[in-house]
Order: structure tokens, then sequence, then C-alpha cells
């Protein structure tokens, strides 16, 4: 017989007791106690499968408590709680369920079990008889609080604020691509660097929008709180300068930005030159883009030991223009503008800029790339609002599985049996994509039942 038995506490009280014991050796930060808190959970769904019984205890003051207990059969938990078996209680009763959830709150016993109770799970659990494995296993706890941040559907919200704000706008390249394919594609390099931090992201995505859009600090501030804001505020150019005075301006700032600022700041040029490079601008000279190439990279050389993985790649893929050096632009620039005060720009060193934690977020790189290509179809501007929008009302309502999401985005703009989904996304969204289509009911799978319920939903 196989118990497993999960003691957890609030992120507060972890995090109390962390800083308590780190005068007995290495300070904890934040970020790590929340890290590990949301590793432990997923570690424990996996060893689900292979428990008989399974109980949740709350750690958090003196003695412990219970939150949930389940086994094959209710007896065992309702011999702990000294009192009949629970499982043919009405909110129990499942002829098809093998795992008898027992709430604690009805049960003053079971509540206030104590270490020596938590023992005799043990021990009533050695003298049992083997049985399957759990099949419906509680929600592993601690629960998401309604005010935990959810990652992925903050993410969709963003880019349907970005879509929405840049709709009909588009790129100054020959193929006039819509606007957002930039800010989805800056969020899609830093997170292919390893960037996986949300502000970091929300913040490549929404760059744009104070400077070229109708967007104000005070909506960004109400939808995506005051560190995202700040952040696009940062990277929002002066519109009473000249282009090539914003230019100068943003150089000389550069040091003074915050580390997420300048993570963005990087992952734009290294975007921006990629289009020109690629697609050019009509209009433009060669001594026009090879300048605009120059200043893009002392930009990023200004911002050195932001990121090594970042500043290598843009270093792989951008070198200055022929004759160029480190400098040259910024002696151009200064003598076409005679705009000599530019030099009181303060430029701070690299230890005054505060170097802010990142926390890794899964599952954004797939989500951004997903979205990219949806954008990439988009030849009306409105498919890829539509489509970030219906992934938004499915993680609304729960859904957090980044392959439903996916194909959720994908829907409407290809199928399962398209050979490019297989490579790009994966066999699962392939099969879900696929299933949608099935004229049998029965072999639809439980992942496309989600985004065909989704459908009707949104329509």
């Amino acid at each position: 017989v196989v118990v497993l038995m999960y003691v957890h506490a609030r992120e507060e009280t972890v995090h109390k007791r962390a800083t308590e014991r780190a005068q007995f050796g290495r300070a904890v930060s934040h970020s790590e106690v929340k890290d590990s808190l949301q590793k432990m959970p997923r570690a424990i769904q996996k060893l689900l499968p292979y428990t008989d019984y399974f109980v949740q205890v709350a750690n958090d003051g003196t003695e412990p408590a219970v939150t949930s207990a389940c086994s094959p059969s209710g007896s065992m938990m309702g011999r702990i709680m000294g009192g009949e078996d629970d499982s043919d209680d009405d909110d129990d009763d499942d002829d098809d369920s093998c795992c008898v959830v027992i709430d604690p709150s009805r049960s003053q016993t079971m509540n206030n079990i104590g270490w020596s109770g938590v023992r005799s799970v043990f021990q009533l659990a050695l003298g049992g008889e083997l049985d399957v494995p759990l099949l419906e296993p509680p929600r592993i706890l601690p629960v998401a609080s309604p005010t935990e941040r959810q990652p992925l559907l903050l993410l969709l919200q963003t880019m349907v604020f970005s879509a929405t704000k840049h709709i009909l706008q588009t790129r100054k390249n020959p193929q006039k691509t819509p606007y957002i394919n930039h800010p989805l594609a800056v969020a899609r390099i830093l997170a292919e660097v390893g960037i996986r931090d949300l502000a970091t992201l929300q913040a490549a995505l929404l760059h744009d929008t104070l400077e070229d859009t109708d967007a104000t600090r005070a909506e960004l501030d109400a939808k995506f709180g005051r560190e995202v804001a700040e952040l696009v505020e940062e990277l929002t150019d002066d519109d009473d300068l000249r282009p090539m005075q914003r230019k100068l301006v943003q150089l000389r700032g550069a040091k003074a930005l915050p580390l997420k600022a300048k993570l963005v700041r990087i992952a734009d040029k290294l975007h921006n030159v990629w289009d020109i490079v690629h697609h050019g601008i009509p209009g433009w000279s060669k001594s026009k883009t090879e300048q605009y190439i120059a200043w893009a990279y002392e930009m990023v050389a200004a911002l050195e030991g932001t990121h090594a993985g970042l500043e290598k790649r843009f270093r792989t893929e951008v070198s200055l223009p022929p004759g160029y050096k480190l400098g040259d632009w910024e002696k151009i620039a200064m003598q076409q503008q005679d705009w000599h005060h530019i030099d009181d720009i303060p430029v701070p060193r690299l230890n005054e800029v505060p170097q802010a934690d990142l926390a890794e977020q899964r599952a954004v790189l797939s989500l951004l790339r997903t979205a990219e290509y949806v954008a990439s179809k988009d030849s009306g501007f409105t498919r890829l609002l539509d489509s970030c929008k219906f992934a938004t009302l499915l993680a609304k309502k729960g859904v957090s599985d980044p392959e439903t999401l996916k194909a959720g985005l994908l829907f409407g703009t290809v199928d399962g049996h398209d050979n490019i989904v297989a490579t790009r996304f994966g066999s699962e969204v392939t099969l879900i994509l696929r299933s949608l289509h099935s004229e049998t009911p029965s072999n639809i799978l439980g992942k496309s039942k989600i985004i065909l319920l989704g459908q009707h939903l949104y329509r």
C-alpha cells in the first residue's frame, strides 16, 4: 500500500521560515519561494497515479490541520475520524469514482487531527489491502487565490489589448505587415533566449502603445499594473523631439533604464534590424539604412551586461556596417543636429541600476510563437485579434493547458491536416485540431470538445 502525505503551507509562511533560517545559511529570495511552491504541486500530481491513499496537511500554525484526504475507500478515513464512513454522503456519492474525498470542514475531529492522527493514517494504511490507484485525486494545495496572477491568461489579455490598439497599423516594409507582428516578435525573441518573466513580456507586447496609439498611462496602470505601465513609459520616446534627437536621447539614457526595459530595448532593436535587412523600407537609401543599423548596434553596446544570451544573439545576427566603428553614429548625429546640450543627460554606472529578479513562466514561448504565426497569416488585421480573444475566453473559463490554448489560437487559421502544424506546434496540437472536424462524436478528443464549447460561448 502506498500512502502519500503532502505537508504544505502558505507562501508567506514558507518565506517567513526561510528568512528565519537564513541566519544559519544562504538567504532565500521571494522568487525562489514562489518557484518552489509552483513546482511542488506539479511533482505531487505526477506521484498521485501511483498512490493508494493521499492526505494533505496544512502546517501554517502550531498544530497541523488536514485540508483534504482521499482514498479508494472511505472506510479508512472514517475510522480515523472516529465516525462512520463518509463515502455514502450525498455530496461524495459517485458510483464511477474510486476516490472518496473527505471534506475536513465537516469534521472537527478530522481538522484537528494533529500529528498523532496523521501517523494513524500510515498505521491503518500499512494494514490495509492494496487497491487501484486514485483516478481522480483532489486538487493539490495551496490552491491559487482569486488574486493570484495567471500568466497565460494575462499574456493573452495583453495580446488582445496590443492587437486592438495597433489595429489597421502597418510596418514600414514593402509588405505592409500588420504592426502587431512586431511586438509579438519582440516578446518571442525574449522568450527564445530564456526570458519568461511576465512583466517583461507584457512590456514587450505593449512597448509602442503609448507612443503610436491612443493608449494612456492610466489605461495601462488599470489593466496591467504599475510595473508594466512604468516599463512601457520608460520605453516611450518624447514626441516633441525630432527623430534624430530621439535616437540620441535613447542612446544616452540607455544605462538608466530598468533591467526589464533594457531587455525589451535590445529585442526591439534586433527585430527592427532584422526587418530592415530582410524587407527594407521603401525610400530609405543605403546610407540611411546603414546609419540605423549602426545606431542600433551602439544602443546594444551601451546596454552591455544586461543579458549575455540576448546580447550574443544580437551580435551574431547584427554587425556594424562597413566603415563604421563604435561611436561613429553618435558623432555623425551630433554634427547633423548641432544639438550639444544632450551631453547633459546623465549616464549612470551599471551598478546604480537595480537588477530585478526575473520570474520564469512556463509555456509562454510556444504561445507567443503560435500567436506570431497567426498574425503572419492575417492580411485583414482581425484574425489575430479574434484568435486571441477566443483563447482568452478559454483561459478565463479555467483552461490552463498550453496545448489547448495553442489549438484555440490556431483554430480557424489552420487545421490538423496542414503539415506545418505538426512541425511547428507538435503532435498533440495537431490531434486536437484534427479531432475538431471528426464526424463521429465519440472520436472527438476531450480538449477538442473544450474548444468547440468555447466557440459556442464565444459566438
